[in-house]
């Protein structure tokens, strides 16, 4: 994650963690930085009359735990990727990750380790972005060079090209840019596994990219088609991309079969009040930081 935006996300922490804070001068002073739309947005959370998207950090990394709950973020990556054998063996930290200034579009990023060696990062692109072939190439990158470099115990002489596992970098768009727009196709997932030349020669990189269009899955479930074929796995977009819609809501509760663990864990936060608090607090680390100097000068 954004070192910045951490540096957000544990103070916030730290306010609502800390003993005798004052929520609701915290709650008014959150409320006056919103933009109008933000505000209502969150006070029909707290107030139990929506809840807080599926994608936002702290609610997907709760449901999508792949320390406490591997199984769940497992059956998402099958489904993405196609691979009925993929094991999510454990979290994986990437802080060697490089961000930029676009890395605010960045909603979450789940990283994990698979079985068989492999790191694979699941995150959720916000807004459209053009240049989002360079960027994911960048960063997957990125994650190939942590993958090939020395842990500890390890001797340098074990570790060369043969041996070096690969990546799986897979962005989920709420709005796809517009290559993915004008390409004529009824498939919302691209998967790009396989490197050709020109003179027909491929071979398979140890880095993989999947592409997930999430406004256009939701699209066609709306109109009740789905082009990749999986009603279970579109159900579950179309719950990232909007949980609130009544028709995402209807088949998800009354699905017994569709991602029960997850939808279950989904509702039983909302039931309890936590799925508010994290709603509430996702928003309190997204301060900036004169927002925050600005919390402090009038705490005192």
């Amino acid at each position: 994650m954004n070192q910045f935006l951490l540096t957000q996300k544990t103070i916030a922490n730290l306010f609502l963690e800390a003993e005798g804070y004052d929520r609701e001068f915290l709650q008014r002073f959150l409320m006056r930085k919103m933009e109008q739309q933000d505000r209502e947005e969150v006070l029909n959370v707290l107030a139990g009359r929506c809840l807080p998207p599926l994608s936002s950090d702290i609610i997907a990394k709760k449901v999508f735990d792949p320390g406490e709950h591997p199984e769940r973020l497992q059956k998402m990556l099958r489904g993405l990727t196609g691979e009925d054998g993929l094991v999510v063996s454990d979290s994986f930290r990437n802080e060697g990750y490089i961000q930029s200034e676009s890395s605010k579009k960045v909603i979450f990023d789940i990283p994990a380790r698979l079985l068989d060696g492999r790191v694979s990062d699941l995150e959720v692109q916000a807004a459209a972005q053009e240049f989002i072939f360079e960027r994911a190439d960048i960063y997957s990158a990125e994650l190939l060079m942590m993958q090939y470099s020395v842990e500890a115990g390890q001797k340098k002489l074990e570790l060369d090209y043969r041996n070096v596992c690969g990546t799986l970098e897979i962005i989920l768009m709420k709005e796809s840019p517009d290559l993915f727009e004008s390409f004529l196709s009824e498939h919302y997932i691209h998967r790009f596994c396989r490197r050709q030349a020109d003179s027909g020669l491929s071979y398979q990189p140890l880095s993989h990219i999947i592409y997930v269009q999430l406004d256009k899955c939701f699209a066609q479930f709306q109109e009740g088609i789905d082009g990749e074929n999986n009603k279970e796995l579109q159900l579950l977009l179309s719950m990232m991309a909007d949980i609130n819609d009544e028709k995402v809501k209807r088949q998800s509760k009354g699905n017994k079969k569709c991602w029960r663990t997850s939808i279950q864990k989904f509702f039983a936060l909302h039931r309890t009040g936590r799925c508010r608090q994290c709603g509430w607090q996702r928003n309190m680390w997204m301060l900036t930081g004169m927002q925050r100097k600005s919390f402090r000068d009038e705490k005192g």
